[in-house]
């Protein structure tokens, strides 16, 4: 409904476009469509379902409204891309196209026109709430250097009304398994987790101050969190002097805010999120786990197998990794299509590669079965 809804919108959005003979905007539209909503929002959330084996029927809805919104992309862009238009619709429609009645060129086709009943402005400011969530998320993690296969614990997500956390609930599974995230929660407010520090601007309070500065700057550098969100609140604060009341605004301290041990906190004004960093045992060896499975999906294309190839996975490494792939067995080998994992000597491996996994040394071969 929502990649559905995201088209429509775009159709009137181009058709506006190109009535005012605005191109630029109109391929402007459709590039942010194709490349933020369909490829890397889409395709990548429905990458499940799409590997789904044989004609499962969820399989075949994904497809089908893919397909649905390609061939309608080709229509779209056909006066401004016509040959690259007709070499996609082409390859979309088969050889046989003309066998079964689809026309035989995108030109030979209507240009889309907009299904206003199919557009749904409240679920794709929702999803765009979602996106914006991950954004967070992962500008997070890469600060704090934390890869995305590494799992944490919590996300806690700080949005200015109830009804606005209570929506997204539908798309927690989206967010959990884009952020690798074992729970989302609600939290009104984020400042517990932040440490607010205030100090004098001299450069501007020293001449409301005069020889006092030196008194204020201490006075300032004592106050309390607490009172540092105050002041935050009400950009005013009032100090004692030498028995006299000076107000202090905004423009004459300046307040720093630092995360506390064990979270990462993003903002964009509207959203703020906060992940807690600190990883157990158990997150770790799950890490080590999704490392793995990335590294052997990455021996898979490299030595021409096929995406439906079962294979044998040979290991060798440190008692640590190896204890996370024994724990994690069942999903490293669903993930890779591996029968089993063998642990062996290193000296016993004749064609593996080495890797660095989350600093762990590993050799792993993949052989086809």
């Amino acid at each position: 409904r929502w990649i559905i809804s995201k088209y429509n919108s775009l159709v009137k959005s181009v058709v506006k476009s190109l009535d005012e003979y605005d191109i630029t905007r109109s391929v402007r539209a459709i590039q942010q469509v194709v490349i933020d909503d369909l490829s890397n929002w889409y395709v990548r959330n429905n990458r499940r379902r799409f590997w789904a084996k044989e004609d499962d029927p969820s399989k075949m809805r994904a497809y089908l409204t893919l397909y649905r919104i390609l061939t309608g992309l080709c229509r779209l862009t056909a006066p401004i891309t016509p040959f690259m238009s007709e070499l996609i619709w082409k390859e979309l429609s088969g050889p046989n196209r003309e066998k079964y009645g689809a026309p035989l060129s995108v030109h030979l086709t209507d240009f889309p026109s907009v299904n206003e009943s199919a557009i749904d402005k409240e679920l794709e400011e929702t999803m765009d709430e979602a996106e914006s969530i991950v954004s967070l998320g992962r500008a997070a993690r890469s600060r704090r250097n934390l890869k995305v296969r590494q799992p944490l614990s919590r996300l806690m997500v700080a949005l200015p009304g109830k009804e606005d956390f209570d929506r997204l609930l539908e798309y927690f599974d989206i967010i959990k398994d884009e952020l690798n995230i074992k729970e989302v929660v609600s939290a009104k407010a984020l400042d517990e987790y932040i440490d607010y520090s205030a100090k004098l601007n001299f450069k501007t309070a020293g001449p409301k101050l005069g020889n006092d500065v030196k008194n204020a700057a201490q006075l300032v550098n004592s106050m309390t969190s607490p009172e540092i969100q105050q002041f935050v609140q009400n950009k005013k604060v009032t100090i004692e002097l030498d028995g006299r009341r000076v107000a202090l605004t905004d423009e004459e301290i300046t307040v720093v805010r630092g995360e506390r041990d064990g979270y990462a906190i993003e903002s964009d004004g509207r959203i703020t999120i906060a992940l807690v960093t600190e990883i157990s045992d158990d997150l770790r060896d799950e890490g080590y786990a999704r490392e793995l499975v990335n590294k052997i999906q990455n021996m898979r294309k490299s030595t021409g197998l096929e995406v439906t190839d079962s294979i044998l996975v040979r290991l060798a490494s440190s008692e640590k990794l190896i204890s996370a792939a024994r724990s994690h067995e069942k999903f490293i080998c669903r993930e890779t299509l591996a029968n089993r994992i063998e642990v062996v000597d290193e000296n016993t491996l004749s064609n593996s590669q080495e890797w660095n996994i989350n600093g762990e040394k590993t050799n792993i071969e993949v052989a086809k079965t």
